[in-house]
């Protein structure tokens, strides 16, 4: 692809496996809340890696506002933790991304050329 800098490049593979990283995250917070945390994880609604937009909005909110804290876990809390730390990371990163890539449209790079007709 010309005129996309190969870093770009590089932090969309970055990103598209840190989805991957993500589901594996998610599919061990799960397993733990299933074994170890049944009531909890009953209140969350059973949630599974792939159910519905209402489980994802569950999920980012147990982790976001820290809801392991009173299950009194420390290998959940270290999961959840991490995924907190992984979230955050992962948003700035690709709105770095996103951001680098409306720079590089034309309308906003600043030029005043104009495309001549032939």
């Amino acid at each position: 692809m010309p005129g996309v800098p190969l870093y770009l490049l590089i932090l969309f593979v970055v990103l598209g496996i840190s989805v991957l990283a993500w589901f594996a995250l998610v599919n061990a917070l799960y397993a733990r809340l299933s074994a170890n945390h049944a009531e909890k994880f009953r209140e969350m609604g059973e949630p599974a890696l792939f159910q519905s937009p209402n489980s994802t909005y569950v999920l980012m909110r147990f982790i976001l506002r820290r809801k392991d804290r009173p299950l009194r876990d420390a290998q959940l809390s270290r999961l959840t933790g991490a995924m907190f730390v992984f979230f955050i990371c992962y948003t700035v990163l690709l709105v770095f991304c996103m951001v680098r890539v409306v720079s590089l449209s034309p309308l906003f790079s600043g030029s005043n050329q104009r495309l001549e007709r032939p």
